[in-house]
């Protein structure tokens, strides 16, 4: 049998949301130049990081637990 589930990890970013006080998604994540993440622009002293808007510790953790409840009600 195949069952297809989804689980909303809304609630468990609840006050983890970028810009929150306790963020669970990254905002923009500075690399260096160079062998960076990004090729940079000439002349900037920085590059984005692929780290930027994906889940850091707290959001990774916030995600487990929506896992977890799927998990659960299959």
């Amino acid at each position: 049998m195949n069952r297809l589930s989804f689980e909303s990890a809304d609630s468990d970013f609840e006050g983890k949301r970028a810009c929150d006080s306790n963020e669970g998604i990254n905002t923009i994540v500075k690399a260096q130049q160079g062998d960076g993440d990004f090729t940079c622009t000439l002349g900037q002293t920085w590059c984005v990081s692929r780290e930027s808007y994906h889940p850091n510790g707290v959001g990774t953790s916030a995600y487990a637990q929506a896992f977890r409840r799927a998990v659960n009600n299959l």
